[in-house]
């Protein structure tokens, strides 16, 4: 019978459609199948939605659910709803034969043969081995449009006994039967309604083509001198007309005296209408198949994606309802089948249990994060497995290698980077609840209130000085000896010979206090600045900040930064004013800056973004 597949090619035209169409109303419905798998494989974008409805079934893993009610018994429903989950996960390419059950959806039935095999177990004797798939070119109506397998060269004239009527052997095959527009079976699925916008298309192609055949390449035609060429010299015009047949694209010739070759190129909207009328059919059928038009092409969202959003609702309720329409059939005529043959009719009316095809919209794994985010803002526990899923990443286990934190980035200004948490207040509920790790040897130390009720760090330190109104903590004096181990295990001690010390209430990059380094010359008005890196496995990632004051030169600077801290932790330098680091902290910066100078501070103030920081005296 396959052999003799009707193929109608270049032959199809409404009236082939039309005629196809009346066959299958009267019951024959051979010839629309085959013209059906023919469309599909003209048209490759109804292919693609088709196919896409199609695998959204297969793709879901079917759920098993025991059965619960009144007089239901839990451990015998438990029991039956294991064998059937067992049956089913044991079953070879299901994911395709789910497939197959949903092209009920494109021919309007569809049908599947169960195999089993018989086992010695008592309490579960027989089991699925197989689902074989029929054909829905063997498939046609009987005289209660009942299903029919028929694989002789004869279908009747419709609606007849002929072939096997699959009611006839109980438990034996898993039928589909859709009725997606409440129509009697021979007029139902999406390829009668499908045939007429995809041969719309196909005309449009054909005609397309031919008008680039004609119109597509430029015209020639050969103009000859009658002065030189008479219309009777045939000899010379057959020549002149073979020479500029077999001249390519990129080829010259010679033509006889007296002749030319004249080339016109034509207008490129010739064969608009027609890529307008294929544009038009390939947004019907996806309205037909999927319910909507925004499918296989990228096509740009709607204000807040919002065109985006309808669309994806639109197939959603498509394919959910595809998946319980299958579901049902795979309860009905498999899961009942597989407890009646193992516990009896009895068991099978009670504890038949419910197989599912949950049709989810994978999670928007940004979208996710977002809403964990809101949440833990609003303090409000989540559960972390739900977290991971939901984000689409894995749970780490024992021995992976984990990424707990992104790198600190280093700011593109290192002044930035220290105003954006350089000065806060003195109320201590805004301040970290870890003290900073400073390892200094024990000494008493308060700094007193200042700057309009700003107080500074309270902690052990070894000495309190004000710099040029700035104040600082050193916990590090000349001949301090500080030791440690490295990554490598190995011991290593250094001793400083510049007083070092941070300044409190700031973060140098690193959580911790602004570390500054104290030269010789206390009055000078440059500071610089060393941005410090952390070497990793990926390259050099930002560390801290250091704050070189009382130098007369970046080299001086660079000096001390090399007698104290090994050369691959370096990442730049960068020398500023003591005026600009006195801004950032809130202090006066007039002593440095020129006080008498407004634009001169009002240039500083606005690039620091500190002018609601100053103080009245300071913007006046």
């Amino acid at each position: 019978m396959e052999q003799w597949r009707s193929y109608w090619g270049r032959g199809v035209n409404s009236a082939v459609i039309e005629s196809t169409l009346q066959s299958a109303a009267h019951g024959y419905l051979r010839d629309l199948c085959d013209l059906g798998y023919e469309t599909l494989r003209a048209d490759p974008h109804l292919a693609a939605i088709v196919s896409k409805r199609l695998r959204a079934v297969a793709s879901i893993p079917p759920r098993v659910t025991a059965a619960n009610g009144i007089g239901i018994d839990s451990e015998t429903a438990n029991f039956y709803a294991d064998m059937v989950r067992w049956q089913l996960s044991k079953i070879p390419r299901l994911r395709q034969r789910l497939a197959n059950m949903a092209a009920s959806i494109w021919f309007g039935r569809a049908a599947l043969e169960i195999e089993w095999v018989e086992t010695k177990d008592p309490k579960e004797r027989w089991r699925v081995k197989n689902l074989h798939w029929i054909h829905s070119r063997r498939l046609c109506l009987g005289p209660d449009r009942e299903l029919r397998v028929n694989d002789g060269m004869w279908q009747g004239t419709g609606f007849e006994k002929v072939g096997f009527d699959l009611r006839e052997v109980p438990f034996k095959f898993i039928t589909c039967q859709r009725q997606l527009f409440s129509e009697y079976n021979e007029r139902e699925g999406l390829l009668p309604n499908a045939l007429f916008y995809s041969f719309f298309k196909r005309f449009g192609w054909r005609e397309r083509l031919a008008l680039t055949e004609l119109y597509g390449k430029p015209l020639r035609w050969i103009e000859f001198d009658p002065n030189t060429v008479t219309k009777t010299d045939d000899t010379v015009l057959d020549k002149a007309r073979d020479i500029a047949d077999d001249m390519g694209s990129d080829h010259a010739a010679a033509f006889p005296p007296g002749v030319k070759l004249v080339m016109q190129s034509v207008g490129q909207g010739s064969s608009a209408v027609h890529k307008e009328i294929m544009e038009d059919c390939n947004k019907e059928l996806s309205k037909l198949v999927l319910g909507s038009t925004n499918t296989t092409d990228a096509a740009p969202a709607g204000l807040g994606s919002e065109q985006a959003r309808v669309h994806q609702d639109g197939e959603l309720l498509v394919f959910t309802t595809d998946c319980d329409e299958i579901a049902e059939d795979l309860t009905h005529s498999l899961a009942r089948a597989i407890v009646q043959l193992n516990g009896g009719p009895e068991a099978a009316e009670l504890y038949t249990p419910k197989v599912e095809l949950p049709f989810e919209v994978p999670p928007d794994p940004k979208l996710e994060l977002e809403r964990a985010k809101m949440m833990l803002e609003m303090r409000l526990p989540l559960k972390v497995d739900e977290v991971y899923e939901r984000s689409g990443y894995s749970k780490p286990v024992d021995g992976d290698q984990v990424i707990s934190e992104l790198p600190t980035p280093a700011p593109a200004n290192p002044l930035d980077g220290l105003f954006r948490a350089a000065v806060t207040p003195s109320d201590t509920s805004a301040q970290s609840s870890e003290p900073e790790p400073r390892k200094t040897s024990p000494g008493p130390a308060k700094f007193s209130q200042w700057r309009q009720g700003r107080s500074l760090l309270t902690g052990p330190v070894l000495e309190e000085r004000l710099v040029q109104g700035i104040p600082l903590c050193i916990d590090r004096p000349v001949g301090f000896v500080q030791q440690g181990i490295g990554p490598d295990g190995a011991s290593w001690s250094r001793t400083y010979q510049r007083d070092y010390g941070f300044i409190p209430n700031t973060q140098g990059g690193d959580g911790e206090g602004l570390d500054v380094f104290l030269g010789p010359d206390l009055g000078s008005a440059n500071v610089y600045w060393v941005k410090q890196v952390k070497p990793t496995s990926a390259g050099s990632v930002f560390d801290e900040y250091k704050l070189f004051v009382g130098f007369a030169s970046a080299s001086d600077a660079l000096e001390c930064y090399g007698a104290h801290i090994p050369p691959q932790f370096f990442g730049g330098l960068e020398q500023s004013t003591i005026g600009q680091v006195k801004s950032l902290l809130g202090l006066d910066p007039r002593p440095m800056m020129g006080a008498r100078d407004p634009l001169a501070l009002e240039r500083a103030t606005k690039v620091l973004g500190l002018i609601g920081l100053l103080g009245d005296e300071v913007r006046g």
